[in-house]
């Protein structure tokens, strides 16, 4: 899975601001209505095959989709 990975895989961490109703921090401690960051870490491979991606969507989740390029990811 790993030579795989670095040949088709690819990993982004997404940083979403997300308002949550109660529940705010700021640097100095103070509730002033600031809003929480929620960290994604987006893990996604792409390859012609749809059967090779099955491994990855067993084990982290998520969808396989076909893209404009005919490839899946």
């Amino acid at each position: 899975m790993a030579g795989f990975f670095d040949a088709c895989g690819d990993l982004n961490i997404q940083l979403v601001p997300s308002a949550v109703h109660g529940l705010t921090r700021s640097p100095g401690g103070n509730t002033s209505g600031e809003r929480i960051v929620d960290n994604k870490l987006v893990v996604s491979v792409t390859h012609k095959n749809h059967d090779l991606l099955v491994i990855y969507k067993e084990i982290f989740g998520g969808n396989i989709n076909l893209n404009r390029n005919d490839r899946f990811i």
